[in-house]
């Protein structure tokens, strides 16, 4: 019978069915069978029909009630009852499965995932085991073999070229050094071909296979790492011709790549991850790791790899591994920043290059790398041959540790000369080139002659090389490669060198201006990249509109800032249904629409951020249609978010509020039409935060809808302003909870939120419950007040409320009692905001009371005083912080803008303002229409709660003759505290200089007009009039920049100067690089600084004076402070602070010896010497009267006259060290110091002598040659250099032992001659001989020795012997034989009457 064609389908499948079964089963090794043609055809005719196999389905399926419906019954009602049963189960089935998954997406949950890591694996519940290996006569069988060359590649392909095998005749086994090498694994595969063990070694063990054994006998291979090339000395030979039937193949890699570029910005990385590792490289962005800026484009929004900074990983490896490549004639590059406790210890974290052989072989080229805490580079050329490249950080195992990469490059090394020629990178960190003058044309000084440890991280392999070329070094926080340059001063300073930037990699980076290449996808992100807008507006202006829908990156050219975590966030409606669910949105919004979302748990309450539209012209009065979402909280009583909308001028002054939404009662799609005027400016869309995960609001788009009619106001154009109101200026913030607001000035610097009673006054405040924003604490009773001028009352607005319900509100409850009105008013519950209160008169008391338990949440009042303010009442303007600190300690910034204007001549702003915060003061105006800022001044520390009177001295010229505005920025003091009071702003025509001209030279500075004194200075640097709370004192303070060293200079009113005087300028400074210069103005002459000599005036720091002659004349004194040397860590803040200045008739008088090359600190100013201790010392040098001491072990520390006054030193700790510090000494030549040391004790005790560089403010330490003996006076020399410099004595103790020094003597012997000529010595002791004779040589000195074993006859060498002499007064050195004494290779031993030798 012939088959149906349903059956030979059937029969088909089965063949196929049981092919490869039959093929499984001869993986697993059983024997297989294949039916013949007729056994085929007698199983099609028995083939069991379709009805057939559905029966038998039905009967024995386990789906219950489905046999019922095909059993033949006559009970045909039981059949009809079983299909509806089945049909409303299977509906009610699918019904349910809906509903749950529109459930699951709607509702989503958070899932708390802890990651914990066990050093034990504990063993698997589930043990797979796979013993199916290739066999020859399963393939073959059943026709498999080609579909097996088909899909891993074609294993029969040996030609000449990459990927071949190649067979090597004499190979048949593998060496000793792989047997059981667990890095060398060997794979097995049997009953197989050649060609499958080729193909499975190239594509399943790339990484590992690198040679094929094949034994033709048992059809087995296996896959091996070994090359062919013997390593066993004892097998040279070990196999002659076929042995066995072995062959072994080597394999030629095709490597897949001849460079290697890894910035991290793109996909173009061919690293990759090792697996089996217990830690990994991940690829974020700078700011979200503790680098902030990357390598490539020195921006946060840059990509780096990093091992994450942490503890709990002590000495776990992460690897980046490359794919084999030819590593012949090629370098790696890269940049990397090691996060570490201690660099420089073993059990710090460290970076390796390693290069791996293809059998498998790890050769270390870049062993244990550490760096500073900075970008730092490294450079190693690699070796010849086909390896993989592997990148391995590894964690300390004490503390914290973390690693960073950057910029990692492999490529020929002639490559690296023509890229090392120019920037790659920003920064220029790999720049080697030749450039040697800075961009200004100074000629660079060698980098050898600058003494500075720092300079040891030179990029360049070899420091020598690197000359005087223009380089970048890591810790200097330098933005171009520079060089060190000798200023007209003398002094040394770092200057930035022109380095071009190299040519683009490939078309797909971007060229900026500036000629920096960015990878092109960062073009119209909507960041500033290029760092000068041409990634952005150059190229996408096209997309630049006042009108969007936000559905692309660049956001139609709006700009969105962030506070902390806290930004707008582009989402598309889809991503927004998931996160909010779907009624969150109930009309019609395409999911493909993109929104710009305010994610409230990413930020703190009152948290502000900005997006502003790019700056656009409005012919006329023009309607806007905004459409937004709000999606907080439902809840009435927290009015402080909200969605607002600002015309923000070109000068980004937000000029006026044109829109604001805060209800988010409705948690839908909204629109609102606004109004805006004609004219060119920016959009501002502010968003401000309230309750964390309660607040979120997007926008979605902005439109063009028609015409409209707006309606101006007037706004401010004077500088002028007492603050009765806000006279046209505006404050903006990064927190609504920081803002200036109007106050009485009596109040100010009152602290309110966080304690429990204050005192409020003016027009205008905010008063919260304590530890707002948090919720107040309980068991509080707490009273405010509010007392407004006299003649005005009280209007008090509840912006929140919300406090422990109770209808008769006895647990928690805010009272206000209004004493004119006789009224008392009783607030608690969370329901709504109370209605506006308003008093009968200007005083308002406030009772908060909570019980024991339940704190229920905080509440937020506005007072403001309706009726016009009285005149003769002081109003002034705060700036005052509400909130708290967030958790990553972000510092809130208030800016206060001043009205635009535009001046025609010199103007001078004086501002009357207390500060307890820094602050800076900015002009901003537009320069060839781009905005501009330009730093007018700037305080690093607050002035203290005293008012101060700032001066500012404006020109047309500084704002390019267009108009500006002045922005005064501060940053949060203390949580309830005032960070700033203004009180008056004027501005007056002149310059500053010619208005101030009433004044003294004499002054302590206590009056607030600084007896005429302004600082001149022509920078941000100024002198500002500071109030020390702790002596109740004032003086003059000024911050200089190490990074940017420039002169402060603070000049007197000009006098006339009718009899000769003195000056005396008492100061400190923080550096001993800090000094201070008097000059006069006009300067026709220098006035000559002349010091006191204890602390001798332009290099002395700590608390010192100056003294000065005032010569007859007219003509104003010039104080200037100015820092000379260089910076060992660059942008560090040196201060220096002015006390006094004081004016007495006649000359001044300087007790200070003029030659001190010998000093004896006999006379009260030491030779000049200052005490200092620069090594973190509280303990210093003391003058000592060595002849009446009384002193701990000194009883024998004066036996003789020449020692009454000495200088000695003691400490607590035997790490400080104390400094005695010379004068200036100025060197022709090399000659000897000699001076006499004493110590109570040769443990521990140590003097070291340094001299310190007038003009590179560095260190070089000077050998000492003699040494200490215990309570005994000893003479030692140290070789002074040729130069200018001052000497450095210092000197470590034990705790309870001292030293001492005296008769310091700068002879003139210089130190070629390194003995003395002992016949000037005749008839002295040794201390008078080495104090009167500078030829002495201290080499010659007194000292006891143990070494003499014979009375007569002292060991000698060289010809020489030993002379014995016994004295009891002076020696007579004719007696002892000047034969001797003057031969320089002979010693002296004298023996005194108690037998002992010297």
């Amino acid at each position: 019978m012939k088959p149906s064609w349903n059956q030979s389908f059937m029969a088909w499948k089965r063949r196929k069915l049981e092919s490869f079964t039959s093929w499984l089963s001869g993986l697993r090794g059983k024997k297989h069978t294949v039916s013949s043609a007729k056994d085929e055809a007698q199983e099609y005719e028995q083939l069991p029909s379709w009805q057939e196999l559905g029966v038998e389905f039905v009967n024995r399926t386990t789906w219950h009630g489905l046999k019922y419906i095909s059993i033949p019954s006559r009970f045909i009602l039981r059949r009809i009852i079983w299909i509806a049963i089945l049909i409303s189960n299977a509906v009610l089935f699918i019904f349910i499965m809906t509903q749950r998954k529109d459930y699951l997406m709607t509702h989503p949950s958070s899932i708390a995932v802890v990651v914990s890591y066990s050093d034990v694996l504990p063993f698997s519940a589930i043990t797979v085991c796979n013993h199916n290996p290739y066999r020859l006569t399963a393939m073959q069988e059943l026709g498999l073999y080609d579909l097996m060359v088909n899909d891993l590649g074609k294993a029969g392909d040996l030609d000449n070229g990459c990927g071949h095998f190649e067979r090597f005749p004499g190979v048949c086994r593998l060496p000793r050094e792989f047997l059981g090498d667990a890095k060398r694994p060997t794979v097995q595969l049997n009953e197989t071909t050649r060609s499958v063990c080729m193909t499975v070694c190239r594509e399943a063990y790339d990484w590992t296979c690198s040679g094929v054994f094949y034994h033709r006998r048992s059809r087995t291979c296996y896959l091996t790492p070994y090359t062919g090339e013997w390593l066993d000395d004892d097998d040279q030979a070990p196999c002659d011709g076929d042995s066995d039937g072995v062959e072994f193949y080597r394999r030629y890699r095709c490597t897949k790549s001849d460079e290697i570029f890894c910035n991290f910005e793109d996909d173009a990385c061919s690293f990759k991850d090792a697996s089996g590792l217990r830690d990994r490289w991940h690829i974020v962005q700078a700011a979200d790791s503790y680098v902030r800026m990357d390598n490539t484009l020195d921006l946060g929004s840059g990509h780096v790899a990093n091992l994450l900074l942490t503890e709990l990983r002590p000495g776990y490896r992460a690897r980046y591994v490359s794919d084999y490549m030819n590593t012949t004639g090629k370098c790696l590059e890269l940049f990397y920043w090691l996060a570490v406790n201690n660099p420089t210890t073993d059990e710090s974290a460290t970076l390796s290059v390693i290069v791996v052989t293809e059998e498998r072989e790890e050769i270390v080229v870049l062993p244990k790398c550490r760096g500073p805490m900075d970008w730092s580079r490294e450079y190693v050329q690699l070796p010849d041959g086909v390896h993989q490249v592997v990148i391995e950080g590894k964690r300390g195992s004490v503390g914290q540790s973390g690693i960073c990469l950057d910029d990692i490059t492999v490529k020929d090394c002639s490559k690296f000369d023509v890229s090392h020629n120019c920037k790659v990178t920003r920064r220029g960190r790999a720049y080697l080139g030749t450039i040697n003058v800075t961009a200004s044309g100074e000629p660079c000084l060698p980098w050898g002659s600058i003494d500075n440890p720092l300079l040891n991280r030179l990029p360049d392999p070899n420091p020598a090389d690197a000359e005087n070329y223009c380089r970048n070094v890591p810790q200097q926080n330098w933005n171009d490669p520079s060089c060190y340059v000798k200023l007209k001063s003398l002094a040394i300073r770092p200057m930035p060198c022109n380095i071009p930037y190299c040519e683009c990699r490939s078309s797909s980076y971007f060229k900026c201006d500036s000629g920096m290449c960015i990878p092109r996808n960062f073009i119209c992100n909507g960041e500033d990249d290029c760092l000068d807008g041409s990634d952005e507006l150059g190229v996408c202006n096209t997309s630049r509109s006042i009108e969007c829908y936000f559905d692309n990156d660049y956001k139609c050219g709006y700009e969105s800032n962030s506070v902390g975590a806290l930004r707008f966030l582009r989402l598309s409606a889809s991503n927004l249904r998931y996160y909010y669910g779907s009624n969150i949105i109930s009309v019609n919004v395409s999911a493909l629409e993109q929104l710009m979302l305010v994610d409230s748990k990413l930020g703190q309450m009152g948290d502000q951020v900005q997006l502003v539209s790019p700056l656009w012209t409005f012919d006329d009065s023009t309607l806007l249609r905004v459409t937004y979402i709000m999606m907080g909280s439902t809840q009435p009583l927290d009015s402080s978010a909200g969605l607002y909308l600002y015309q923000y001028s070109e000068l980004h002054v937000p000029v006026r509020l044109l829109f604001s939404a805060t209800s988010f009662a409705e948690r839908d799609l909204l629109e609102q039409e606004v109004c805006v005027p004609g004219g060119t400016y920016h959009l501002m869309f502010l968003g401000v935060q309230g309750v964390p995960y309660e607040s979120d609001f997007a926008l979605d788009i902005v439109k063009i809808v028609g015409s409209c009619v707006f309606k101006e106001e007037h706004l401010d154009d004077s500088f002028d302003c007492n603050f009765m109101t806000m006279c046209g200026y505006r404050s903006i913030s990064t927190s609504a909870l920081f803002t200036w607001t109007l106050i009485y000035t009596n109040n100010a610097f009152k602290k309110s939120s966080d304690v429990c009673s204050a005192e409020f006054g003016g027009v205008e405040g905010i008063i919260t419950s304590p530890g707002y924003p948090n919720n107040y604490n309980n068991s509080m009773s707490c009273n405010f007040s509010i007392v407004a001028p006299p003649g005005v009352t009280i209007e008090i607005t509840f912006l929140e409320f919300s406090l422990e319900p109770e209808s008769d509100c006895l647990y928690d409850r805010l009272e206000i009692t209004d004493p004119f009105g006789n009224i008392t008013k009783v607030y608690c519950g969370n329901v709504s905001l109370p209605p506006v209160f308003h008093s009968k008169g200007n005083i308002l008391y406030f009772m908060f009371i909570t019980d024991e338990s339940v704190n229920r949440g905080r509440f937020k009042l506005e007072y403001k005083t309706p009726r016009e303010k009285p005149l003769g009442t002081d109003f002034a303007l705060s700036l005052r912080y509400f909130g708290l600190r967030s958790a990553m300690d972000f510092v809130h910034i208030a800016k206060l803008i001043s009205p635009t204007v535009t001046i025609r001549g010199d103007s001078c702003v004086i501002v009357m303002l207390m500060s307890a915060s820094n602050f800076t003061v900015k002009m901003a105006y537009l320069l060839n229409q781009v905005y501009t800022e330009r730093l007018l001044l700037s305080s690093p520390q607050p002035l203290g709660s005293r008012w101060q009177k700032l001066h500012l001295s404006l020109s047309p010229s500084m704002s390019g003759n267009s108009k500006f505005v002045l922005v005064l920025e501060m940053s949060a003091a203390a949580p309830g505290t005032d960070a700033a009071i203004i009180n008056d702003v004027r501005m007056l025509n002149g310059s500053c200089r010619d208005i101030v001209t009433n004044g003294t030279i004499a002054c302590h500075f206590d009056d607030i007009d600084q007896c005429g004194y302004l600082d001149v200075s022509k920078n941000s640097q100024k002198w500002l009039r500071t109030y020390d709370a702790t002596s109740d004192s004032f003086y003059m303070k000024s911050y200089f920049d190490r990074a940017k060293p420039v002169d402060a200079v603070l000049q007197s009113v000009r006098l006339e100067i009718t009899e000769e005087s003195c000056m005396k300028v008492t100061y400190f400074s923080s550096s001993q690089d800090l000094s201070i210069r008097i000059e006069s103005v006009p300067s026709s002459f220098l006035l000559r600084t002349r010091a006191d000599a204890s602390n001798l005036g332009q290099l002395t720091y700590g608390n010192a004076y100056v003294q000065q002659d005032l010569p007859i004349g007219e003509y104003s004194v010039a104080l200037l402070g100015f820092l000379h040397g260089d910076s060992s860590v660059s942008g560090a803040m040196e201060q220096m602070k002015i006390y006094s200045v004081d004016v007495s008739k006649g000359k001044c008088i300087i007790n200070m010896t003029v030659n001190n090359s010998f000093c004896t600190f006999d006379n009260p100013n030491l030779c000049g010497y200052a005490i200092n201790y620069p090594f973190g010392a509280p303990w210093k040098w003391t003058k000592f009267d060595g002849a009446n001491n009384s002193q701990q072990n000194s009883s024998n520390l004066s036996s003789k006259d020449s020692h009454d006054n000495v200088m000695m030193y003691n400490s607590s700790s035997y790490s400080l060290k104390g400094v005695l510090l010379s004068s200036n000494v100025s060197k022709q030549d090399s000659t000897w110091m000699i001076f006499d040391a004493y110590t109570s004790s040769v443990n521990g005790s140590v003097i070291e002598v340094y001299t310190k560089s007038l003009q590179y403010s560095s260190f070089r330490q000077l050998p000492v040659e003699g040494r200490l003996v215990t309570k005994q006076w000893a003479t030692l020399r140290a070789c002074l250099p040729a130069g200018v410099f001052r000497i450095m004595f210092v000197a470590t103790v034990c705790p309870v032992d001292f030293v001492a020094v005296d008769n310091i003597n700068q002879s003139n012997v210089p130190c070629s001659q390194s003995r003395p000529v002992v016949s000037q010595c005749f008839d002295s002791d040794h201390v008078d001989c080495i104090t009167n004779h500078f030829s002495w040589s201290p080499q010659f000195a007194w000292r006891h020795t143990s070494d003499i074993r014979n009375d007569t006859v002292m060991p000698g060498g060289d010809g020489c012997f030993g002379v014995f002499y016994e004295t009891e007064g002076i020696i007579d050195f004719n007696k002892v034989g000047k034969q001797y004494m003057e031969d320089t290779t002979c010693d002296l031993y004298i023996k005194d009457l108690d037998g002992q030798w010297f």
